[in-house]
């Protein structure tokens, strides 16, 4: 009995895999449509039109999120 809780034990740790840490996308959009164009974000299924963002040709847009897993230290 010892022995099978022992393996159970060791099955349950060694399935355990690191999650890891926080991720850094960083991201550009170019518009190359020889027309202005306008982004609007959403934020939770809502406009945010507060954030619009207007590209005239050849704009770029440089974005950098960092992603925190709820499961950090943060949370």
């Amino acid at each position: 009995m010892k022995n099978i809780l022992f393996l159970l034990l060791i099955l349950l740790f060694s399935s355990c895999t690191e999650q890891g840490g926080d991720r850094n996308h960083n991201y550009t959009i170019i518009n190359n449509s020889s027309v202005e164009i306008e982004i609007i974000p959403y934020y939770n299924g809502v406009k945010n039109i507060s954030n619009k963002i207007i590209l005239n040709n050849a704009d770029k847009f440089n974005k950098t999120f960092t992603d925190t897993p709820s499961y950090g230290p943060n949370f």
